[in-house]
């Protein structure tokens, strides 16, 4: 019995031991997923620039989530596409982007970067808006393989515009 016991935590530390000595995973090559990722955060700005709200739409993921500044976050492909195109009737579009970082992890990729973006309202002699801050997009690859946008969020570093007075509103 007692040699049982002896040799059980003998056994125990020696299959730790060959667990210790192990070769490390070899590193994963992500280099083209990182660079399809990076062409989906492309076509975002190429679409959004065009006032395609389809174009912008289709790279969301059924059920994407979009958290905008200021307003509440839009729920599923159909909800972004529809705000996308109301926002484009009513304003021209111009953003430009410079990527960060994008980290992927299997099937799912984590993309941050800056932007500056100029609204110009449709209606006569409404001054654009201008914006800038910094993005942080979560991608998913999908069953076929294609990489869609399933989070996206915005985060402007301006203040925000002060609120009208009456004077300023013809009140």
């Amino acid at each position: 019995m007692t040699r049982r016991l002896l040799s059980l935590p003998a056994l125990l530390v020696f299959v730790v031991s060959l667990g210790a000595c192990a070769a490390p995973a070899a590193p994963v090559d992500t280099t083209a997923d990182a660079a399809a990722v990076s062409a989906v955060a492309a076509a975002w700005a190429t679409a959004f620039n065009a006032g395609n709200a389809a174009g912008v739409g289709a790279l969301y993921a059924a059920d994407a989530v979009f958290m905008r500044n200021h307003q509440p976050a839009l729920n599923g492909q159909a909800a972004i596409q529809a705000a996308m195109a109301e926002q484009m009737a009513a304003m021209g579009t111009r953003i430009n982007v410079t990527p960060g970082e994008i980290m992927v992890m299997g099937d799912t990729a984590v993309g941050t970067g800056h932007f500056t973006m100029t609204l110009t309202p449709r209606a006569e002699g409404v001054a654009p808006i201008n914006d800038e801050g910094g993005y942080m997009v979560v991608t998913q690859r999908q069953a076929d393989g294609a990489w869609k946008i399933s989070h996206h969020i915005g985060n402007s570093v301006l203040p925000m515009p002060a609120a009208p007075t009456a004077a300023a509103s013809g009140k």
